[in-house]
């Protein structure tokens, strides 16, 4: 199939946000290009087992949902992420679930009742025109744009035989989140009675966030220092900027900063906290090398066995 004849999603309605994103762009860091990607890396990845695509594959993310399309051909679909009512030609459907959609259908996916971030994936991926080996769109570097309504999406074909499957996703919805995270160089150089504050202290998600991080809310951190020169950023990374609310970055973030950083937060736990509504309580835990090891090792497994529950349910 050439891209001329792939299968369109026609968008009719993107409520705040929709954006193409994959697993993101890597090796681009020394250019400045950062590695966007889907921000709820485990709800990405459920939807593409859903529909059968390989974890590499584009997906559309949307943001508190209100999304609206119409689909040129059959396909299989699956939406994941954040809760959202989602209605296929006005029938509601369940999350977290392979569904089959006809050619000139309508799919709904409502405001979210839990959650920030959803997913919706299609057989075969979205074919939107790759940028230096990645389909995610990244805005604060120009790469891509958001999705307007009116606007044609390429997707792939379905693939013989695609059989249904549902998981019980787990509940994302937590009334205090705990960031594990992995302390960095620069701790040593704030005192410890102030690192024992920082996780002592219960801070909460603030107003100020996006793809790039989120602003925590509460008693100001004064790391007592006051300049360094600026240096690479990586996922997760705790900034302490000069009013000492602590900023993790999250995909989108900038490649280089200068403000004083305590550690990066685990993958997995910045995912969870990507999802987290306004106001939600967070505190950190300090883990060292070998736990967040084993930590990523359990999710690891964790998302295998849902593969395996997958092959194991269609024998």
């Amino acid at each position: 199939m050439t891209e001329s004849t792939l299968n369109q999603l026609i968008v009719s309605d993107v409520g705040l946000l929709a954006v193409v994103q994959d697993q993101g762009r890597f090796g681009y860091l020394d250019s400045g290009i950062t590695q966007g990607g889907a921000i709820d890396g485990f709800a990405y990845r459920l939807g593409q087992r859903l529909v059968g695509n390989s974890l590499s594959a584009a997906a559309i993310e949307i943001t508190l949902a209100g999304f609206r399309c119409c689909f040129s051909h059959d396909t299989s679909i699956a939406v994941t992420g954040a809760d959202a009512a989602i209605a296929i030609d006005g029938h509601d459907k369940p999350m977290n679930t392979t569904l089959f959609v006809r050619s000139g259908s309508e799919l709904t996916i409502g405001h979210s009742q839990h959650g920030v971030y959803s997913y919706l994936s299609i057989a075969g991926g979205v074919r939107s025109e790759p940028v230096l080996g990645s389909r995610s769109v990244v805005m604060r570097d120009g790469i891509g744009a958001n999705l307007c309504p009116g606007d044609s999406v390429p997707y792939g074909d379905i693939g013989p035989c695609l059989s249904a499957y549902q998981y019980a996703a787990p509940p994302r919805t937590e009334s205090q989140l705990n960031l594990r995270y992995i302390p960095g160089f620069q701790t040593e150089l704030i005192s410890n009675a102030v690192v024992d504050t920082f996780h002592n202290t219960r801070f909460s998600v603030g107003h100020n966030r996006d793809r790039m991080g989120i602003r925590l809310s509460g008693p100001a951190v004064n790391t007592g220092v006051s300049k360094l020169w600026s240096e690479s950023t990586c996922l997760g990374a705790i900034q302490i900027p000069p009013d000492g609310q602590p900023i993790v970055l999250l995909a989108d973030r900038q490649t280089v900063g200068g403000y004083p950083k305590l550690g990066a937060v685990l993958s997995v736990d910045c995912a969870r906290l990507s999802q987290a509504s306004i106001g939600t309580p967070v505190k950190f835990t300090a883990v060292d090398p070998t736990e967040a090891d084993r930590i990523l090792w359990l999710v690891k497994n964790y998302e295998a066995e849902l593969k395996l529950a997958k092959l194991r349910s269609s024998l």
